[in-house]
């Protein structure tokens, strides 16, 4: 990271893959995390022919710890043409740094029923909202007498924070399963000018299928069926 900032203030902006692999030295471990993140995307080339071009360039020997004194010069390689799509690029952000670049809302595999964010509270003063929320953080506290309750900040729609809280007896029946996006059904509450939602019910929102493995698991489905039915297990017309 430092080497990087370094050189691109002391020499200016990299021009292309082949501009930063001559002036930064670099594993291909190390380039390969960069272009799946899309660290790359000013280039304007797809990130599976960036990959192609990396493993290309560099070689498995030792790294150089300098940059080259004189650009070499490049082979022009035919490689195919590959594609990509928005919802790879966010499952494998999801997967690298552990979320999205983009909304995450984007993601789910039913869209979200109504548009209710954190700037409806003081409508729903004193009454109950219907409220999906990005899960930011949760902090976890027992009541004096040793019950559980939870205390949540959430991102709405629009980008925008808000808080829940989980009461014991609601605690006790919803369970808040890692980051992800969340419905809530609630009271609105006002304490010393703050609004917050009293839950009542939550439920967890289920994002699409990941579209990387998604022709893996059909292939796989496929290939099992085959097999049975050379077993003689499943019938040719199921």
């Amino acid at each position: 990271m430092d080497r990087i900032l370094k050189e691109r203030k002391l020499n200016g902006k990299f021009t292309s893959l082949e501009d930063f692999l001559d002036r930064v030295p670099v594993s291909i471990e190390q380039i390969s995390i960069l272009i799946r993140i899309n660290a790359f995307r000013f280039t304007g080339v797809n990130k599976h022919e960036l990959l192609w071009q990396a493993h290309l360039f560099l070689s498995k020997g030792v790294i150089m710890e300098h940059p080259r004194l004189f650009p070499p010069s490049h082979q022009k390689f035919a490689i195919p043409k590959l594609h990509t799509t928005d919802l790879e690029t966010a499952f494998t952000e999801l997967e690298l740094l552990g979320f999205c670049l983009c909304s995450p809302f984007d993601l789910l595999t039913t869209p979200p029923v109504n548009k209710n964010g954190s700037k409806d509270l003081p409508t729903y003063l004193n009454s109950y909202i219907d409220i999906y929320g990005y899960l930011v953080t949760v902090k976890n506290t027992n009541t004096h007498k040793g019950d559980r309750m939870h205390f949540a900040t959430l991102v709405d729609q629009y980008g925008e924070v808000f808080d829940t809280v989980l009461f014991p007896p609601v605690a006790a029946k919803y369970y808040f399963r890692g980051r992800g996006i969340y419905r809530f059904y609630g009271k609105v509450v006002s304490e010393f000018g703050f609004l917050s939602i009293e839950v009542e019910k939550m439920l967890k929102q289920d994002y699409i299928p990941d579209p990387r493995y998604a022709d893996m698991k059909t292939a796989t489905k496929l290939s099992s069926k085959k097999r049975k039915r050379k077993q003689g297990s499943v019938p040719k017309n199921k």
